[in-house]
């Protein structure tokens, strides 16, 4: 039994060990990360339960990728090996000033074949969000049919569909996906998006006036506006509020979203108010940046509790 479902790419991740030119980087360090997996494994390091489901390659790298993800607690069960297409990779490349570069190396992966197929409707069984993000139906048309396929099924039973964006335009190669990714918006209960996102899709950053476009949908019930360091407005459709920024010291920002979105769901699923998902979230966004990886600075609920909460420590 699972909590949250949510599918998608993850691929290998060689980090640098020291910033600079990758022409001259000779070291990197092996680790993971896909946007649906980070977000399951931060559910699950705040107590809750997720399922991830993708394709990945019959090779080591794959292996990897799926050990790992288990040894967060996340249910990898569904994962289906792919023996004619490989794992996707990506390399970073650090900057002096906290900024890293990607370069993706997943076209032909087998994440990219991913299709409705793949996606038995026991899978959905007590189920409570089903968490999207705008990766996965421009990966490929067989992805994009995956994603709606799984969206009907969602709301056929019930299940409140969560949704990010997650605008990468590498991938985008050029070409305008916007109404695409609207129409995915407008088919959620759950909206967690960028500010700069917003710009794109809607032509607009004020919070007020993005919260009242977005809540014309007939569907959504909780939307989060991420602004990075700048920090957060999230909104129910009857209150809205401004989350200020935590403080940390960021190394690398990549998967922050993630974090943010993991704790945002967390908060949900508690039934808490809006105004407490969104500091919830803000915490573990600003945590999560706090290492070169995608989820190993990811907070526990123990760690999220002692910031929402402080207790005096005892020292001896």
């Amino acid at each position: 039994m699972s909590e949250v479902l949510t599918f998608g790419e993850s691929m290998i991740v060689f980090a640098p060990s020291q910033s600079g030119l990758l022409r001259y980087i000779n070291n990197y360090e092996a680790k993971f990360a896909g946007a649906e997996s980070n977000t399951a494994i931060g559910l699950c390091k705040l107590g809750h339960t997720a399922r991830w489901f993708s394709r990945i390659g019959n090779d080591e790298l794959g292996q990897y990728i799926l050990y790992k993800i288990r040894a967060e607690g996340v249910d990898v069960d569904n994962v289906i090996i792919d023996n004619e297409h490989p794992t996707g990779i990506m390399i970073k490349e650090l900057s002096g000033s906290g900024q890293t570069r990607v370069y993706y190396y997943r076209s032909g992966s087998a994440a990219s074949y991913l299709s409705p197929t793949d996606l038995p409707p026991e899978l959905f069984e007590n189920v409570k969000i089903l968490h999207v993000t705008g990766i996965t139906p421009i990966l490929s048309d067989s992805c994009h049919s995956l994603t709606t396929s799984a969206i009907k099924t969602a709301r056929q039973k019930g299940i409140k569909v969560s949704f990010d964006p997650n605008i990468r335009k590498k991938l985008w190669n050029n070409s305008d996906h916007s109404e695409m990714i609207r129409g995915l918006i407008h088919n959620s209960n759950i909206v967690t998006l960028g500010l700069e996102e917003a710009e794109i899709l809607y032509g607009n950053k004020n919070f007020e006036h993005l919260n009242e476009i977005l809540f014309r949908s007939p569907h959504l019930e909780y939307l989060a506006i991420k602004n990075g360091a700048e920090g957060a407005f999230v909104s129910d459709g009857k209150t809205q509020y401004s989350i200020a920024p935590y403080p940390c010291n960021c190394i690398d920002s990549i998967g922050a979203g993630d974090a943010f979105n993991a704790a945002f769901l967390a908060g949900i699923l508690e039934n808490r108010p809006v105004g407490e998902c969104g500091k919830m979230a803000a915490i573990a966004g600003a945590l999560s940046t706090e290492t070169t990886g995608d989820t190993e600075s990811l907070p526990t609920r123990q760690q999220l509790n002692s910031i929402l909460e402080p207790e005096q420590s005892i020292y001896r």
